[in-house]
């Protein structure tokens, strides 16, 4: 095999360093910013609801720039996006958070959501083309391996954020404090861009992006009756979507209608897995931002419920973390099921209407939530790019967050409308429900041996 000797082992590990400092400038950012927002308020004169509205910025930039977001980075290459426009991001987020004016502030959170957009997509694709290159050739090396515990460390940047935060606010004014966060950000994404100048993960030709199932000619699960890799039968033609190795009939006449071109662009698998991502994104938004007022509600303290959402946050960090060690030993598809019940019992214990025990019962709860939830939305990152064409991952992943990403958005619009009705408790409680799709659906993470596995069983 080319490239295996010690300078390319040190190129590799430079590549896991580059993709460990996307992640964490990721996290870094907006985590920074959220600390400071009292602050901010009281220095624009805002209520509350109006900063909600101010914040939105980011929401809109985030989700309007998922819809080019797959063609911009796959131009530019991810190598050299994702650096930039974690770059751009902490720029944002620094001018948004130097104090210089109300409609600035929404300008510059704008800007930060839009580059937060092109590094969610490049840092992925990165993430998923090394995964795929360690289990090309390390034959232990398992889906998410890598992904979970980069997630985990976005995770580790939002607590370093907060903290920046918790030193600085009341001591260090505003423009200098985001001034130093916006050049660390620059300075961090300058590395990145050097460690990344000759990224180009790919195994020997011919095995790029290779499966047992590829090499066999059969396919993963969910795609069960699709044609051989060797062809495709007389009278069909192959569908050419990342991520669907269905054969469909040729038709006489193209159906151009809208809900024909959706079913196109989102086969079945990929539907679930969209379905399953932005359900999972839904619950973290929710829990992160519920969490302190179901606890205070129910009686607690500010300092229980402080305790219950970094318990929470703290569980959700340490299992992606935890995962990429012990991923060689667990049956995805298996632990998939155990964590969306154990997400749905965590839920039902922090939120059940008949009673509010100690506070050690409410901590366990909030972990066994924070745990259950911690692999499900990297698992349906990771399970997309791997069942994507080499080369296509960022068409495929693009499709997937497009549409995730809009559970960030809507989660305060839902919560806001089903506590109307049922109260905060229950409407928590209801869409906690959807935690079940991990448990009926699991089998959408089959790739690889998994998928072997599944079908043997």
């Amino acid at each position: 095999m080319a490239q295996r000797g010690p300078v390319a082992a040190a190129e590799r590990y430079r590549w896991y360093v580059a993709a460990l400092g996307l992640f964490m400038l990721n996290g870094l950012g907006y985590a920074a910013l959220a600390s400071r927002l009292p602050e901010l308020r009281d220095a624009y004169g805002l209520t509350d609801a109006q900063l909600g509205f101010a914040r939105t910025g980011f929401v809109v930039g985030l989700t309007a720039t998922m819809f080019v977001a797959p063609q911009l980075v796959r131009r530019a290459r991810a190598r050299r996006a994702a650096p930039i426009a974690a770059g751009i991001y902490l720029l944002g987020i620094g001018l948004a958070g130097a104090g210089l004016g109300l409609w600035s502030m929404v300008g510059w959170l704008l800007v930060a959501g839009a580059a937060n957009a092109l590094l969610d997509i490049g840092q992925n694709v990165i993430a998923v083309r090394l995964e795929k290159f360690r289990m090309e050739t390390g034959p232990d090396t398992r889906a998410n391996s890598l992904l979970s515990p980069l997630e985990g460390f976005q995770a580790v940047g939002g607590v370093l954020g907060a903290a920046f935060g918790a030193a600085t606010a009341g001591r260090v004014g505003l423009t200098v404090s985001f001034t130093v966060l916006a050049g660390v950000g620059a300075l961090g994404a300058v590395l990145v861009f050097a460690l990344l100048r000759r990224f180009d993960p790919s195994a020997p030709a011919g095995t790029r992006g290779s499966s047992p199932e590829r090499d066999r000619g059969t396919v993963t699960a969910g795609d069960r009756g699709a044609t051989p890799a060797s062809g495709t039968p007389p009278g069909q033609v192959a569908d050419p979507t990342p991520g669907n190795t269905h054969a469909t009939a040729a038709p006489d006449r193209p159906d151009r209608s809208l809900s024909a071109r959706l079913r196109a662009a989102y086969p079945p698998q990929l539907r679930r897995l969209t379905a399953m991502s932005f359900a999972a994104l839904l619950l973290e938004g929710a829990l992160m931002n519920w969490l302190t007022v179901v606890v205070v509600n129910a009686g607690g303290s500010l300092t229980a419920a402080s305790t219950a959402l970094t318990v929470f946050i703290g569980a959700l960090c340490a299992g992606r973390l935890a995962y990429g060690p012990l991923s060689g030993r667990l049956d995805r598809v298996r632990f998939a099921r155990y964590c969306g019940v154990l997400l749905v019992a965590g839920i039902a214990g922090i939120v059940q209407p008949f009673w509010h025990g100690p506070a050690a019962i409410t901590l366990l709860c909030a972990a066994a939530a924070g745990l259950g939830l911690s692999n499900l939305h990297p698992f349906c990152t990771a399970t997309v790019g791997h069942t994507a064409a080499a080369g296509s991952e960022e068409t495929a992943l693009g499709k997937l967050n497009r549409v995730a990403y809009t559970g960030i958005a809507l989660e305060g619009v839902l919560i806001a409308a089903l506590t109307a009705v049922l109260g905060l408790d229950a409407a928590l409680g209801l869409l906690g429900l959807l935690a079940l799709l991990f448990v009926f659906q699991a089998h959408q993470f089959a790739t690889g041996t998994d998928a072997v596995a599944v079908r043997v069983r």
